[in-house]
């Protein structure tokens, strides 16, 4: 599992596609979601795959203000 806080500006980064994630192994599946701290709620994102340098663009997140990013390995 891999967990990112992204605080409003980088939440604003990400919304306009400056987020990358270096080195996702290519050899595990991670769901992707965002957590809203504020409800407790999950955005979900679905299966998360690498582009062929292992990196990832972090989607927009669901509207502008603090999150937390999630990378769950799946069995």
């Amino acid at each position: 599992m891999r967990v990112f806080f992204l605080p409003l500006d980088a939440a604003w980064l990400a919304w306009s596609g400056d987020v990358t994630l270096k080195g996702i192994e290519p050899d595990v599946r991670y769901r992707g979601f965002y957590f809203n701290a504020k409800t407790g709620k999950e955005h979900d994102l679905g299966t998360v795959t690498p582009d062929p340098s292992d990196d990832f663009l972090v989607p927009k997140p669901p509207i502008l203000q603090d999150w937390v990013f999630v990378l769950e390995g799946e069995r």
